[in-house]
């Protein structure tokens, strides 16, 4: 894996210097962020196979290759490859991501639900990456803080029990740990504070607990909780939907508060169905089964 991290990344390189004259960079490092041609890699991967001595091993390099030239022809990827010019779009899209200007609407939403599951994690990764080198990069700039929100957050940063070496682990570890200092902030929403990350649920400075009914979970937002705050733990369990305890940096004192109820027409779609009025429902489900199934088979909503 080393082996095949160490190919690419020289490959890599060598196709951004072939474009740098577009980008005005002279100086080039694998994780410069300026564009470069995807067919140039290839070109250079299947160049670099070519000088191989027969002692070498060559399989490295063709199974880069199959695996570029199989995502390529993958169309759930098709939205990476619609391009075959080199185009810098980088402060397009930053200013669209970021929302620099916010022109009122200063929240971005990125759904990640319909990508593959396999690239999930290393979308969410270069996106915080993308933040953070951002932050990095424009500290000496007038400053725009940032709030990185993770909804299931317990699926990038896992603890120790479940965790893999993971890219998005390490990159929301760090904005965790360092993100303060540049103006980044991580917001992480989950069900199961038990499978976070412990040293990352250490670093939130302030904390709103719904209910929560497994112990275990108790337990992991007990142990960070301020100490003035765990007698509230003991309410935990009994709290009502839209009731919240409050704690940390964002409340002068531990707090139990009851949220707002929004206008129907503002909520999110995220109530449960009601199975039992649900189940009663009937007809029409030939033409549901073959709208799913063209919806399934294009792999499009």
């Amino acid at each position: 894996k080393q082996l095949d991290c160490d190919i690419l990344a020289k490959c890599l390189l060598a196709a951004k210097v072939k474009n740098q004259t577009s980008s005005g960079v002279t100086k080039l490092t694998v994780d410069s962020p300026v564009p470069y041609l995807l067919s140039d890699l290839t070109t250079i991967l299947q160049n670099e196979m070519g000088r191989l001595d027969k002692a070498t091993n060559s399989a490295p390099y063709q199974r880069l290759k199959s695996k570029i030239d199989e995502i390529k022809a993958d169309p759930r990827y098709s939205f990476m490859f619609s391009g075959m010019l080199v185009g810098d779009t980088m402060a397009a899209f930053l200013a669209k991501i970021l929302r620099l200007p916010s022109e009122g609407k200063p929240i971005s939403i990125i759904d990640v639900s319909a990508m593959p599951s396999e690239i999930t994690p290393t979308v969410v990764s270069v996106l915080s990456r993308l933040v953070f080198d951002y932050a990095i990069w424009a500290r000496n700039e007038p400053q725009r803080p940032m709030l990185l929100v993770c909804e299931e957050a317990h699926r990038y940063i896992p603890n120790d029990d479940v965790a893999e070496e993971s890219s998005v682990r390490d990159i929301l570890s760090r904005i965790a740990k360092e993100g303060r200092k540049y103006g980044v902030s991580l917001g992480l929403i989950t069900q199961r504070p038990s499978d976070l990350a412990e040293g990352v649920l250490s670093q939130c400075g302030t904390i709103l607990s719904m209910r929560l009914n497994n112990d275990r979970d108790q337990a992991f937002v007990k142990a960070a909780m301020p100490e003035g705050a765990r007698g509230f733990l003991d309410s935990i369990p009994a709290l009502r939907n839209r009731e919240v305890i409050c704690c940390g940096e964002g409340v002068a004192m531990p707090i139990r508060v009851a949220l707002d109820t929004l206008a129907e027409d503002l909520r999110p779609a995220s109530e449960d169905p009601i199975f039992s009025d649900l189940w009663r429902e009937h007809g029409g489900e030939d033409e549901i089964i073959q709208r799913v199934i063209k919806r399934w088979r294009a792999q499009g909503r």
